[in-house]
């Protein structure tokens, strides 16, 4: 019965470690002037911490000189 709950316990926690899921999103920012393109960065991780991420980045190149999407 102990080696039946260890069991079960091993693959509870690689079921919980294998399930974490992975985000990516790649940002672009572009000029303005001509529609070329200034920056390019790839985001990965967590959710939350991707659409942080994704936030700072187009709050930083969004303005009079720069537009950004992330996709």
């Amino acid at each position: 019965m102990k080696k039946l709950f260890l069991i079960c316990g091993v693959l509870f926690i690689l079921a919980i470690a294998f399930s974490s899921c992975r985000k990516c999103e790649t940002c672009k920012a572009y000029y303005r002037s001509d529609g070329s393109l200034a920056d390019e960065t790839e985001y990965c991780g967590t959710k939350v911490v991707v659409n942080d991420d994704v936030t700072f980045y187009e709050d930083l190149w969004n303005d009079s000189y720069f537009t950004a999407s992330c996709n």
